[in-house]
């Protein structure tokens, strides 16, 4: 059962806007880091044209002063796409701030660091580009401007507590979702303005995802990996981990994603396996792989935009691709020693990837 939470008790100073540090400035007081360390233990982003045959590093970050910068120092907290723009992508750091790209990784801004803080999570509004959600710690923040300012809209009562995870929904953008550590799945209606709990699980949500072919059939993450699905928009939820674990005997989900080619299709990627669905998490098979299963870690999954055989995966090492459905593979080092944390692929054109790194 769902509890309203009054938003009045949670928002301090709702009225007062945070303005965000300048997109090109970097001065002499700034803790920001962007010169490039000019080893093979780059980070940053890097970016495929030719899926994942050949990367080159996509760091480059403009100034004023003409002297370039770069991303190449920096470690990857997540990467996320702008549901309504392809050319624009979001790149939180790990602290060391927010960039944002307009052309497709060509060139990087700063947004903003929140003061001296870096946000955990964010979303775009996927009818408003201009419209984002971020998470900083335990607070929630709103952006109508496309970064420029931020307005608190949600904060949890337990300063211990971080929003791992939001999401809005894509047939109804006045609905978002954002996953706590606190095991909550909170819930508004009206863009922000109020907030209400949706569950409460025993353990910290750490990822929610929804299908695009039908924005209620959401997928969770929680705890050590356990998978949960809802098809209400979260009023009620289902753990898929009885019948994965039948396949994979220690299935931890690590990363979940929808095929946007072929509605019902997930894939889960464990520690070290691949399972998928093609019935929205009903019945689930096996993908064999031909990394080894001890010593291997899954940091993220891709299916083709296009083409859902098309199957991208990264580990500390390795980059994977499967052109069949998973039946054979193409392997290739990572071009950098930093593990490979975070791949996007491109909506329009499966050929293109983005792949965000960071040092463990």
């Amino acid at each position: 059962m769902s509890k309203q939470i009054n938003n009045s008790t949670h928002i301090q100073g709702f009225a007062l806007k945070i303005v965000l540090i300048s997109s090109l400035l970097f001065t002499s007081g700034c803790s920001i880091s962007l010169q490039d360390s000019g080893s093979n233990s780059l980070g940053g982003i890097f970016k495929s044209v030719n899926q994942g045959n050949e990367w080159a590093q996509a760091n480059f970050v403009p100034t004023v002063s003409g002297q370039p910068q770069s991303l190449g120092r920096l470690d990857a907290n997540f990467l996320i796409e702008d549901p309504s723009d392809i050319n624009t992508l979001y790149y939180g750091s790990v602290g060391n701030g927010l960039f944002y790209t307009y052309d497709a990784a060509n060139t990087w801004r700063i947004t903003t660091s929140f003061g001296n803080k870096v946000p955990d999570s964010l979303a775009v509004d996927p009818e408003l580009k201009c419209t984002l959600y971020a998470s900083v710690a335990n607070s929630l923040y709103k952006s109508i401007d496309c970064t420029r300012t931020w307005d608190p809209i949600y904060n949890a009562d337990v300063l211990t507590a971080k929003i791992n995870s939001i999401i809005v929904n894509h047939y109804n953008n006045n609905i978002i979702y954002a996953g706590t550590t606190l095991g909550e799945i909170i819930t508004s209606d009206d863009k922000g303005k109020s907030w209400r709990v949706l569950q409460e699980f025993k353990e910290s949500v750490k990822m929610i995802t929804q299908s695009p072919f039908d924005s209620r059939v959401l997928i969770a993450i929680i705890g050590d990996g356990k998978l949960l699905k809802s098809t209400d928009g979260g009023e009620k939820w289902k753990e898929l981990n009885n019948g994965l674990k039948v396949i994979v005997s220690n299935f931890r989900a690590r990363d979940v994603v929808f095929s946007r080619s072929k509605a019902g299709q997930i894939i889960a990627a464990s520690d070290n396996s691949l399972l998928t669905s093609f019935d929205y998490g009903d019945t689930w098979g096996k993908i064999e792989l031909v990394s080894p299963e001890s010593g291997t870690t899954i940091n993220s999954v891709a299916l083709g935009s296009l083409n859902e055989k098309l199957i991208y995966y990264t580990t500390n090492t390795t980059f994977y691709r499967s052109i069949d459905g998973g039946e054979k593979w193409v392997t290739k080092k990572l071009p950098t020693q930093r593990a490979g944390w975070k791949l996007i692929v491109n909506p329009k054109d499966d050929n293109i990837i983005y792949l965000a790194v960071k040092e463990l």
